[in-house]
């Protein structure tokens, strides 16, 4: 099962999420829907991190399409 925690490495900020969906793809890169806190806003999957350094982007894509 996936980790849904994440370290979004924005420009300004590391900041503690969590992962609650895939929102789709725009312009080759794939988009999630994340939380932190009470506040959920749309991150480049890019631009996350994992406890699990070998988890590609496409291992996540596929873990989170799975439980659709």
């Amino acid at each position: 099962m996936l980790s849904r925690k994440a370290l979004w490495k924005s420009k300004d900020y590391d900041i503690p999420v969590e992962i609650i969906k895939h929102l789709g793809e725009v312009q080759g890169q794939h988009w999630v829907l994340v939380r932190s806190g009470s506040a959920e806003t749309g991150v480049p999957l890019k631009e996350l991190r994992f406890e699990e350094e070998t988890r590609s982007e496409n291992d996540v894509l596929l873990i989170l399409e799975n439980e659709e």
